[in-house]
This record gives structure tokens, sequence and C-alpha cells, in this order.
């Protein structure tokens, strides 16, 4: 009876994590993260809410002939690797598992699981891909996925672009070559590394910056120990290029684990190495992150500050990235009290300069910044300007155009929750605060977590109502409180 009633409470919890666009493996995630010590085939099962018997049935439904699937080998193939009750599941039994769950057959193994199949078997596993199954799996973006594998230096090219395994392992090793050999080290070794940034990207926005981080520091210590001794002006400049871009990224990551000390480290280092380079409009950009970096810590008058400096400064802005930096200086104007009229000329002057700018498809900074970017700054200036009915609008325009990465996600719900919160939703406010609070936990953001207590901060006068005290159960049992807020 207790196992049955915790299936239908799973169940409950699946369908509306379902209603609000998660796919399964996201919800596998949110299941694992509830119960850390499950395997990803439980995790997979309770995301489906069924039994062993159930997905017995299920498999002996897609099989022909003579029902063959038993509810006990279901249990067994969840049990391995315990030698005791544990039975190890071909690729063949995968395949049908990952049917059923509408998952890959990678998802379905820990690293330590998998590494205990042989070549030809993995070389299957890897093939094995029914997400297409999955009527909420988006089509133009990666898959938003949690990984449920251990993360290490050396797992790169398991937890990044596992999709593309082959030639991230082709990369590692060119650029294993180049490091170990200096003569080797040239404007191709140099691509390779922007390569590997760019999945470092990838990571965090499927996975959260804990798994990006190590492979990103790893990087850097490649960029900073090569351009001491490079001798070709042309290519250490190129790699001085590439760890300033490395390092605005590092310190990306440790904005979202909250780790402002570390975070400001890697903005020095990202300007010092523009300056080697002498890359003006870096030196601008990473004047702009230290305005939003300042924004998250509330603090106005250096948000408004390096908002300006970056716009004034002797370099000229790519368009997008000078259409950001005016988005700061509102935002800044607004948290010091400016008049809307400001606020609303200066966001006007950013909208302008967007429908003016082509794109050309030029790797260039604020490449990343669209239509929907435009839109979540401008959420974040009316929440400030005390419009908050209007910033969750905007906010809830975005969201469902179903384009951000997972851990964007997370952070504008979270951003959402505040706005309508303040607005006088909180029931909506509340629920919206679960669904980031789900992922947040999965990919451990601080970043989306001290934005959800602000949420709950802003919900304390409807805290008697039971969707607020959900959420503020649900912060309790997942979010670590921090020495300062």
């Amino acid at each position: 009876m207790q196992k049955s009633m915790k299936r239908r409470e799973a169940a409950q919890r699946a369908d509306e994590l379902r209603r609000r666009g998660f796919t399964w493996e996201q919800i596998a995630g949110v299941f694992h993260v509830d119960e850390p010590g499950i395997g990803p085939r439980v995790a997979f099962r309770k995301a489906h809410g069924l039994s062993h018997q159930d997905v017995a049935d299920r498999w002996n439904t897609l099989t022909t002939g003579e029902p063959t699937m038993v509810k006990s080998r279901i249990y067994q193939f969840e049990r391995w690797p315990s030698p005791e009750s544990g039975r190890r599941p071909s690729a063949a039994a995968l395949d049908m598992l990952a049917r059923i769950y509408k998952t890959t057959g990678r998802r379905l193994l820990t690293d330590t699981e998998y590494g205990l199949y042989s070549d030809s078997a993995r070389g299957e596993i890897n093939l094995i891909d029914h997400r297409s199954l999955d009527s909420n799996q988006p089509s133009q973006r990666p898959s938003s996925q949690i990984s449920m594998h251990a993360s290490s230096t050396h797992h790169l090219t398991e937890t990044i672009e596992e999709r593309n395994g082959t030639n991230d392992q082709i990369d590692q090793r060119r650029l294993a070559e180049a490091v170990s050999e200096p003569r080797y080290f040239d404007s191709s070794a140099v691509a390779l590394i922007h390569r590997q940034l760019d999945r470092c990207k990838s990571a965090d926005g499927r996975l959260g910056a804990v798994q990006a981080l190590p492979s990103t520091l790893s990087v850097l210590e490649v960029i900073q120990t090569h351009a001491r001794d490079l001798r070709k002006e042309e290519t250490r400049r190129r790699l001085l290029v590439a760890g300033a871009d490395g390092a605005e990224f590092a310190a990306w990551l440790y904005r979202d684990l909250q780790d402002s000390n570390a975070a400001q480290y890697w903005l020095d280092r990202a300007t010092e190495f523009a300056q080697e380079a002498g890359n003006l409009p870096m030196q601008g950009y990473v004047l702009l992150k230290k305005s939003q970096m300042a924004y998250e810590e509330r603090d106005a008058v250096r948000t408004l500050a390096f908002a300006q400096a970056a716009r004034y400064g002797p370099w000229q802005l790519p368009p997008k990235v000078l259409v950001e930096v005016l988005q700061q200086e509102a935002r800044g104007h607004a948290m010091l009290g400016e008049s809307f009229t400001v606020i609303e000329r200066t966001l006007d002057q950013a909208r302008s300069i967007l429908n003016s700018t082509v794109d050309n498809g030029e790797p260039k900074l604020g490449s990343y910044y669209d239509e929907n970017t435009f839109l979540l700054r401008t959420a974040s200036c009316f929440i400030e300007a005390g419009k908050p009915y209007q910033a969750a609008d905007l906010f809830n325009k975005v969201l469902e155009s179903g384009t951000l990465s997972w851990r964007d996600e997370a952070y504008f719900r979270a951003r959402r929750a505040v706005a309508l919160a303040l607005s006088g939703e909180p029931d909506d406010a509340a629920q919206e605060g679960v669904a980031a609070l789900y992922i947040a936990t999965a990919i451990k953001s601080e970043r989306t977590a001290r934005e959800l207590r602000r949420a709950v901060k802003a919900l304390a006068p409807w805290e008697s109502r039971p969707a607020p005290r959900d959420l503020r159960t649900a912060m309790k049992l997942h979010v670590k409180r921090p020495s300062a807020d």
C-alpha cells in the first residue's frame, strides 16, 4: 500500500514537471537528486511512475512472440553490478529499457557501469537513442539533461559533448601532443583550445558550473603555461585572446557558484589577457561583466559605474555588446531610483541599436545576444523600476519559447517567481519557484538558489498559503542556507 502511494505521488510530481516542459531525462535527474543513492535505471523508472511489473509488461508488449520478461529480471537489472542479486543488462536489454524510458542507452548507466562493458558493447550502447519518443524533447537545442556521472577533470570526453565523443577524443589527443611538444603548439592548437572552451560552455548550459569548471580550469592552465613560452607573435596573440575568453567564462562559472572572490580574480585575469593581446573591445566586455556581477551583489553604484566605463572607454564595442551595456546602464539607473523616463530612454536606445544590427554570422563578442536576451534584460530593468507585472510577462514570453539552456531556464524561472511575488501573485510565484528549484538543485546553481531565497522572502506576506509554504519547505530541504546572502 505504501509503495503504491509513493508511486502515485511520484507520478503526480512527474505529470506536473511534464506540463512544465521537462524531458524524461530531466525528471529522472530530479528523482536522482531527491534520492542520491539510487542508480539511473531506478531514477528513470520512478520518473515514469512505473513498478517493476509495469516495466516488464511494457517490455513484453514491445516484443513479438511469447512474453519473456518478468519483474524479477527488471529488479536484477537495477541491482547490477551488485554481485548478490544483480544481472548486467545486455546492449539489447538497454535498448529496450531506453525505448520504454524514452532516453539513451548511455543515460541508463553510471560511468563505472559503462566501463564494465567491452569496447564493442560500448559502441552498441552509444548508438542507442530513443529520445525522439519524448514529446518534450526540444529539437531546436541540445538536450537539457542532468549528468548522473561522476565529475572529474579527466571526464571531459564523457560529460562534455557525449554525442560527439569521437571528435572530442581526437581533439584531446591532438591537444595533448601540442602540450607535451611545444613545437606542435601552433594556430591549430589554439583552435583546439577554442573548441574545448566551447564544449565547456555547452556543458555549463546543460549540466551546470560544477561539471564545467574542472575542464575549464584545465584549459586555462594550458593557456597560461604556453602563453609565456610561445615565440610566434601571432600564435601567442591568438592564445591570449583564448585566455581572455576562458578567464571570463571561468569568472562566470564562479559567479554561478557564488564565489565572488574567485570570480573577481578571473575577471581581472581576463583583462590582463586582453591587454597583452591588445584586444581593446574585450577589456570593455569584461567591464560589462563586472557591472553584471555588481548587480548580482546588489551594488547599485558599481552596477552603473562599470556599465558607463564599458560604454565610454577607448574602444569600439560590437553592436550587441553595446546594447547589453546600455541595458546594464538602465538597470543601474533603476536601482538608484532614477525616473522611469530615463530608464525607458536608455532601453529605447538599446532597442534601436539592436534593430539596426546585421548578424553576418561571424564569431565575435556578444554573439549569444538575441531578441530573447534583450527581453530578459529588459524584464530585469522593469523589476528594479517597480514594474514587476510587466517583468513577469517578459520572463514568461522567453521561457515559453523553449530556447533557454537548462541552467538559464532555472535562473529565469526564479527571477519570474520574484516578479510574480512582487506583483501579488503568490501561488503562481511559488509554483514557478518549485520548478526552478528542481533544476537548480540538480545542477548546483547557487546563483539561482539566491534568487529563490529572494522569492521566498517576497512571499512572506502569504507564508500561510499552501503553495508558498510548499516552496519554503522544499527550499529548507534542498538549499543550504549561506552564511550571508
